[in-house]
């Protein structure tokens, strides 16, 4: 989006004083004053960025006669708006384009809030990786439609899996997202050791199951390899010195707060250890363990 942004500041609930009249015939705007000018520029510059974005055009739209607005509404009105925009753009930020799942960068933010609420509430914590096997041999063979159409089967089933039995507590979802390429991750949360190979084991058997046939050019094709999946995963109980997390992020200083957050990277590093593993010992198969390195005096 070229151009200039204009920004317009004002005291809440109070009107600029040059704001005058706001007018509009369909999506065209007309002001007066200065100020009207701003919020006549703001109006085009999300227009343009809407329809680059390929979103929703969110202009007002009050029908085919001229509507006069009170200034007061007028900017209560691309208040609105403007928070429609941004809640949108936040979610494609977010979102994965091919599967409809979050991805890496929702998996980074959700990681660590995960973790900090599992160490406050002494709750079992855990991370997996996911790889497709022979998901490039297929995306190779029959293209990048069907390769497409095996990432948003596995990021439905996985999705169903981990959220599919309730595994929302303390008001902390469990959720899968995928990291890029045919890798994907999941993040547990109060999950015990049989919960986590229960779920786990229930995603390898549908994906062996399901993923022996694509759609390929409106002919549903079986594969010449079958795409299976190859689990790793780590899972971290919080020793009671970890209770207060909240309070000693807060109070420590930096080089505490790393220590305290240490473990994370820690896990994260330990379930793609035992991914590679399982890759090594023959694919479509879990390895897990649990992360107890540094625990003791934290």
């Amino acid at each position: 989006m070229s151009g200039n942004i204009a920004i317009l500041n004002t005291n809440p609930g109070q009107t600029p004083p040059n704001l005058k009249t706001i007018r509009f015939k369909g999506s065209e705007l007309a002001a007066g004053g200065e100020a009207g000018q701003v919020l006549l520029a703001v109006n085009q510059q999300l227009s343009d960025a809407e329809e680059q974005l390929g979103i929703e055009n969110t202009s007002i739209k009050p029908g085919p006669n001229y509507t006069k607005l009170r200034p007061k509404t007028a900017i209560e009105k691309f208040t609105e708006r403007f928070k429609k925009f941004v809640t949108r753009i936040y979610e494609l930020a977010y979102t994965d384009g091919v599967t409809g799942i979050e991805n890496r960068k929702a998996f980074e933010r959700d990681r660590k809030s995960m973790y900090i609420e599992a160490c406050s509430r002494q709750k079992p914590f855990t991370i997996v990786w996911f790889d497709l096997d022979n998901f490039k041999r297929a995306n190779d063979e029959y293209g990048h439609d069907a390769g497409d159409e095996a990432l948003r089967k596995f990021a439905e089933i996985s999705k169903k899996s981990v959220r599919g039995k309730g595994y929302k507590k303390d008001k902390v979802y469990s959720d899968v997202y995928r990291k890029g390429g045919d890798e994907f991750v999941a993040l547990l949360y109060d999950v015990d050791k049989d919960g986590v190979m229960d779920v786990l084991e229930k995603i390898r058997k549908r994906v062996e199951r399901e993923l022996k046939t694509l759609n390929v050019a409106g002919k549903e094709t079986k594969l010449t390899s079958p795409i299976t999946v190859t689990i790793g995963y780590a899972t971290f109980t919080p020793t009671a010195g970890l209770k207060n997390i909240k309070e000693q992020l807060k109070s420590a200083p930096k080089s505490r707060q790393r220590d305290l957050l240490d473990n994370l990277t820690s896990i994260d590093k330990l379930a793609d250890e035992n991914l590679y593993r399982a890759k090594k010992e023959g694919k479509n198969r879990i390895i897990g363990s649990d992360y107890k390195k540094g625990a003791e005096n934290l």
